[in-house]
C-alpha cells in the first residue's frame, strides 16, 4: 500500500514459506509433519506491527492506516488456514503490541494533553 522498509519487508507468506522449509527438515513424509504440527504449539508472533508501524512512521494517517486492517486480518486468517491444512491444531496469534506504549510513538505524538493519555499507563490513547 505505498509503504515500504527493507529491513520488515518480509511478507507473511515468504515468513511461512521458510516455515515449511524447515519443517521438511524436521519431517520426511507429510504425514509425519501432520502429526509433529498437531502435537505442537505454533506460535504466530506479532503479525501486522510492522504494516501499522511503518505506514504510520511514513507520514500516513491513522485513518489511512486503518484501512490496512481488513488486509492484515485476511492475510493473517489465510495462512492460519495453510497451517491447519499442513496439520496445526493448536495456534498462538497474538495481536499487536499496544502501540501508545512504544517509545518512539510516545515521543512522536506526545502532546501536553493529559486526557490523550491513559491514566493507569501513561500510554497514549
Amino acid at each position: 500500500m505505498g509503504v515500504y522498509n527493507e529491513i520488515t519487508n518480509d511478507f507473511l507468506r515468504i515468513q511461512l514459506d521458510w516455515f515449511q522449509e524447515m519443517l521438511s527438515l524436521l519431517c520426511n513424509t507429510s504425514s509425519d509433519c501432520n502429526k509433529l504440527l498437531s502435537g505442537s504449539l505454533v506460535l504466530m508472533g506479532e503479525i501486522g506491527g510492522n504494516d501499522y508501524y511503518n505506514a504510520l512512521f511514513s507520514g500516513k494517517s491513522t485513518e489511512q492506516v486503518e484501512k490496512y486492517v481488513p488486509f492484515v486480518i485476511e492475510a493473517i486468517a489465510s495462512e492460519i488456514n495453510e497451517l491447519i491444512a499442513l496439520g496445526a491444531s493448536t495456534l498462538l496469534v497474538p495481536g499487536v503490541f499496544p502501540f501508545g506504549c512504544v517509545p518512539a510513538f510516545l515521543t512522536r505524538y506526545q502532546t501536553s494533553y493529559a486526557d490523550e493519555y491513559d491514566p493507569s499507563t501513561g500510554c497514549l490513547n
